[in-house]
């Protein structure tokens, strides 16, 4: 819970580099571990800096991955809280969590791929825009000249490599991020864990639990969705015009024991705690914000002790794509990027370690990964060593940025003012992975090639995206170009931040097909483009499945118990689903009576259900694990699962599938109009849409598009298509998904 790591009841943990100094908190044992060369590599967990704290004092490589990257239990914290390793080497770093690395279905925030990080190391580096940030988010915290010098001397390396620096600010949206996190989100949490003795909590546990105590349920719920807002607004805001950041890892040299305990022991975590927020400075925000960073060792200071490095990424930047930089040689004599050196002698007074454990290895599924342990080496000077070339990091940091493919783009804008789009930048808001993929391929890379505007793509999801834009209204938009469902588009519509289309700009607009544009309007009034279509059946695991499930109903046959998955009703398949029950008994979703009796119907799933997963990739991940046999899903998916020879089935339910959609709007308020309508021309036309239903096996709105035999085949498309299609009435569903949701919580848990 600390930036320390020492306790009355438990004792302390003392750094091996000095045992009068802290090894820093709170997964201060492990760090400890991994530099007193007992084990070679230590997880840890970090919610705003727990693990790259310790990391940096202990003189260690720390890594916080992309949110969601590492499987967890709990997503502690709105996701603040992560799972990671302390290794000695990047190496080291990037062969563990190449095996760790696995779709967690409780994340809310989920790189689109598991990224191979050993063998970005290994491929040749692109030039990248750094931004150097040396001053806090908080304006209040001072930041330590050693650490300053630290950075700023990487920075210099960076740029003999290649590399060009830029000077960064810190985002204003920071501030209140941090003010937030640790003033409601954290206490709400604490206050809310079950605990056995919670006698046995320290003093200021639990006056942290007590700054709770006044927050009301909505509340907590307002502060919650803000948070989310300025995290996106902060990333966005963080990367705008860089590829990475680079900071110091904390504000603070190291700390003797004890100081940031008696800190503690006299008020709770407040900005009277000095060296406790300057140990946060840096980290904090990265956490929040749910982006992956990276401590590196690259000082040491005048007393000899570890000072760290923090590089910090992108969720999924198309900026930093997969595998663009890898280390450099261009490092120390006799050392070499990303390998151990060999350990200099260490000075009299360092701790002693087990003579019977110089070797150790590391033992996965897969194959043996030959690790060494060793103790701190100390530097025969205290400039950068160099042990590790900087550049080696960025490929590392890259990669679990879990990146798009795509082409390297270029943040800088042109004259708006000027008929050239070229230079100029057009920021959309789409899906990752392989919808992001296909999306690139079909539109954004003939965009970039005919016009020599760059597209800047933004991964996430509707309810963030909304989020995001109705945080910056009023400014310049969080994005010019976003994806809304239509589960969205209302809310969007009535919040004022999505545009009225020009329908005229849109020159293929009159081939696109007359039941999707429907429902991309909102009282008659046209906002969106719409692209893809897809619908929700059943799919199944044809290995565990004999008859194939030809109604919706079907998912409650008692043979499936303990085998069904059931998506909440904050994703579009779990509303789906209830709609698709609801219009197989004849009923409407907009009829209170007809909802009570498709939530009789749930019920019957209360002990059967095995899986609730509330997005796309979880839904999928379920069906291939055999978590799951039987789920509603989307049938593009559910298609590409199948012809990837996975056992897949999928049925278009007898009563008719559920329509989804998925549509582009111009940002209210973007000064990229002209560039937004030019790339929703792509986006509309016949000529690119059926690439991208190629990558993605879902249908697109043009009804003149021509598709591979196998494609019709599969796929139900073009005009009438679409005619018996249940839709979603959102507009009047909108209002009352709270209460189902609460409804849906008291049957599922």
């Amino acid at each position: 819970m600390t930036t320390s790591c020492e306790s009355p009841r438990s004792g302390t943990t003392h750094n091996p580099w000095d045992l009068d100094r802290s090894p820093g908190g709170s997964s201060g044992g492990s760090a400890a571990a991994v530099a007193a060369g007992i084990v070679p590599v230590a997880l840890a967990s970090d919610g705003g800096g727990s693990l790259r704290v310790p990391a940096a004092f202990c003189g260690l490589v720390g890594l916080k991955p992309s949110r969601g990257l590492l499987p967890q239990r709990v997503q502690g914290w709105e996701g603040g809280a992560t799972e990671g390793v302390v290794t000695w080497t990047v190496r080291d770093t990037a062969a563990v969590v190449s095996r760790l690395a696995a779709p967690d279905p409780l994340a809310w925030q989920v790189p689109s791929s598991s990224p191979d990080l050993l063998a970005d190391l290994d491929r040749a580096p692109d030039p990248l825009r750094v931004g150097l940030l040396t001053r806090s988010s908080d304006a209040r915290i001072a930041v330590d000249a050693a650490c300053v010098a630290a950075v700023e001397d990487v920075a210099d390396v960076l740029r003999s490599q290649g590399h060009t620096v830029v000077a960064l600010d810190p985002p204003d949206e920071g501030a209140e991020l941090m003010d937030l996190y640790p003033g409601v989100v954290i206490p709400a949490w604490l206050q809310q864990t079950p605990l056995d003795h919670p006698e046995l909590l320290q003093p200021y546990i639990h006056r942290v639990m007590a700054q709770a105590d006044g927050l009301s349920a909505a509340d907590y719920v307002r502060a919650a969705v803000r948070v989310r807002a300025l995290a996106r607004a902060t990333t966005a805001a963080l990367f705008r015009d860089v590829d990475v950041v680079l900071t110091p890892t904390t504000a603070t040299r190291v700390p003797a024991v004890g100081v940031v305990l008696d800190e503690l022991a006299r008020q709770a975590p407040s900005r009277e705690s000095v060296v406790y927020e300057r140990t946060l400075a840096f980290t904090t925000v990265p956490s929040m914000i749910g982006v992956p960073a990276l401590t590196l060792p690259t000082h040491l200071d005048d007393d000899g002790l570890p000072l760290g490095t923090q590089l910090v990424a992108p969720q999924a930047a198309r900026t930093v794509s997969c595998g663009s930089v890898r280390s450099s040689s261009a490092t120390t004599p006799g050392t070499g990027a990303g390998r151990r050196t060999t350990p200099t002698p260490d000075p009299p007074g360092t701790p002693p370690v087990p003579a019977a454990v110089p070797t150790t290895r590391c033992t996965t599924r897969r194959n043996e990964i030959p690790m060494t342990s060793r103790t701190p080496r100390r530097a025969a000077r205290t400039g950068l060593p160099r042990t590790l070339a900087v550049t080696s990091t960025l490929a590392l940091t890259a990669g679990l940025a879990a990146c798009s493919s795509g082409s390297d783009t270029d943040t800088g804008s042109g004259d708006d003012a000027s008929g050239d789009l070229s230079g100029r930048t057009l920021t959309v808001a789409v899906y990752a992975g392989s919808w992001g993929e296909s999306f690139t391929e079909a539109f954004v890379e003939p965009f970039e090639e005919d016009t020599g505007a760059t597209v800047e793509l933004v991964p996430g999801g509707p309810a963030d995206w909304l989020t995001a834009l109705r945080s910056t209204q009023g400014g310049t938009p969080a994005y010019d170009v976003v994806a809304f469902t239509p589960n969205v588009i209302p809310s969007a519509v009535s919040a004022g931040v999505v545009a009225e289309l020009e329908t005229d700009r849109i020159a293929e607009f009159d081939q696109l097909n007359s039941v999707l544009v429907e429902q991309s309007n909102v009282d008659g009034t046209q906002y969106g483009v719409p692209l893809t279509v897809g619908s929700t059946g059943i799919a199944y695991r044809t290995d565990q499945v004999d008859e194939p499930p030809t109604a919706w109903s079907d998912l409650l046959d008692p043979a499936y118990c303990g085998h069904v998955a059931v998506s909440p009703l904050t994703f579009n398949t779990g509303v789906e689903f209830l709609a698709g029950l609801i219009d197989e008994a004849g009923g409407t979703i907009t009829n209170p009576d007809d909802v009570d009796a498709a939530f009789e119907q749930l019920e019957t799933l209360a002990d059967c259900a095995s899986a609730f997963p509330a997005d796309g990739t979880s839904v999928e991940t379920a069906l291939a694990n055999g978590d799951a046999w039987v789920a509603a899903h989307w049938d593009g998916r559910a298609f590409v699962q199948q012809n990837q020879g996975e056992p897949i089935g999928y049925s278009y339910p007898e009563s008719g599938s559920v329509g989804a959609l998925t549509s582009l709007f111009v940002a209210e308020g973007t000064e990229e109009e002209d560039l937004a309508y030019e790339f929703l021309n792509y986006v509309a036309s016949s000529e690119y849409q059926p690439v991208f239903s190629e990558g993605t096996w879902y249908a697109a709105s043009n009804d003149e598009n021509v598709y591979p035999a196998q494609f019709d085949e599969q796929i139900a498309s073009g005009e009438g298509a679409y005619d018996d299609f249940v839709w979603v009435d959102y507009e009047a569903i909108t209002p009352q998904l709270p209460d189902l949701q609460a409804r849906w919580q008291q049957i599922f848990g």
